[in-house]
């Protein structure tokens, strides 16, 4: 049996940690300090492989709880680090909300870096990538079924070191297609309402994943990115 302080516990403990589900609608919090995280650089398809790390449950910088360091090294310029998570095997969610704070100490050193909330379905994949390419200095969406990045007009502006930088991603999968809705920065909300075609997959079962990728410079030079609060939210 339960004890009452045990019960009390444990319903804190899912309050802070976990995923949370108000009628159709289900929200991850604190996915940067979940197990179950994978990494790969030759599947960011960079220039090269890069090193990489990742280190949770850091009490500095942060900016509630714990935070999560997100490290890229190596010597191959242009080599990118992706870090993912598979956060459920839903595959009717049609709407896409993604939410996360980073903080860098050395800025310049990257390239760029990648958000994606992602969903297979049963022979089609729908990917919601945004990149922000420091180096060409806009915002891009990606085009899953061309496989290629189209740039929006929004410019792409070099966070500031040792300041948290807040991104909410939207997107939709609307008619069978992949739509990119908005993206807010610090604040500021920009429409793009690009829409592109899933690309066909031979699976046969669903899943949502969650990503986060850095981004190598032309030197290559190591560099780490903290996260923290990320969330996720889909119905």
């Amino acid at each position: 049996m339960i004890r009452y302080w045990q019960a009390v516990l444990l319903f804190s403990m899912m309050a802070w940690f976990g995923a949370h589900t108000a009628g159709a609608q289900t929200t991850f919090t604190n996915i940067d300090q979940m197990t179950g995280w994978k990494a790969c650089s030759a599947c960011a398809k960079g220039r090269g492989v890069a090193l990489y790390s990742m280190t949770s449950g850091l009490i500095s910088p942060i900016l509630e709880g714990r935070s999560t360091k997100f490290w890229i090294g190596g010597a191959a310029p242009y080599s990118d680090a992706l870090f993912y998570r598979k956060m459920s095997t839903n595959g009717t969610a049609n709407h896409f909300i993604y939410d996360v704070y980073y903080y860098y100490k050395d800025p310049a050193a990257s390239a760029g870096m990648e958000f994606s909330a992602a969903q297979h379905r049963p022979g089609l994949w729908y990917r919601w990538d945004w990149q922000c390419a420091y180096t060409m200095k806009y915002w891009r969406t990606w085009d899953n079924a061309g496989g290629k990045w189209v740039n929006t007009t929004v410019p792409c502006v070099r966070p500031k070191a040792y300041k948290w930088q807040h991104v909410v991603l939207e997107g939709q999968r609307i008619n069978g297609k992949t739509v990119f809705i908005s993206f807010t920065v610090d604040g500021v909300k920009h429409y793009v309402n690009k829409t592109f075609s899933p690309k066909p997959v031979t699976t046969t079962t669903s899943w949502v994943t969650f990503h986060f990728q850095l981004n190598g410079g032309s030197t290559q030079k190591d560099f780490s990115v903290w996260g923290d609060k990320f969330k996720l939210t889909y119905w």
